[in-house]
């Protein structure tokens, strides 16, 4: 596991623990404001945009880069988030640490943090309808 010696992630990370809520500020991109309040490590990224809509496409590229050592970013759909969720799972396991960031910025902005099995519940129990920015963390990391 890469050295986190971010202090600003450090104090996202402390606030998530203790159930404070992290507003990002809008910016150039979605996907930079969801990795600043995520909590997830900032030290270094892969923004690889969409997946592929087909599974095994998804798949595989999980499989590919499931040691990455740095945090994994992506846009998805409305239509597809609980399939890339369980593509995620069946890859990467239930303990991987991820973060599905919905409608940054807006009104109904939401952040669903923790194992990818825990995302997958909250996401079951919730409105999937909108813009998503989903962040995946290097293998080791634990919240």
């Amino acid at each position: 596991m890469p050295c986190i010696s971010d202090p600003g992630f450090r104090i996202v990370r402390l606030c998530r623990k203790e159930g404070i809520d992290i507003v990002p500020v809008p910016g150039a991109s979605a996907f930079t404001a969801a990795l600043a309040a995520s909590g997830l490590p900032t030290n270094g990224f892969l923004f690889a945009g969409f997946l592929p809509a087909k599974s095994a496409a998804r798949k595989a590229f999980f499989e590919k880069y499931k040691d990455f050592d740095y945090t994994l970013c992506f846009y998805e759909s409305t239509h597809r988030i609980e399939k890339f969720v369980d593509d995620a799972l069946e890859v990467l396991g239930s303990d991987r640490i991820i973060c599905v960031a919905k409608e940054i910025t807006k009104l109904h902005e939401r952040f669903f943090t923790g194992t990818v099995a825990q995302v997958k519940e909250e996401l079951s129990k919730s409105n999937t309808k909108g813009e998503f920015v989903v962040l995946i963390a290097p293998k080791d990391f634990e919240l």
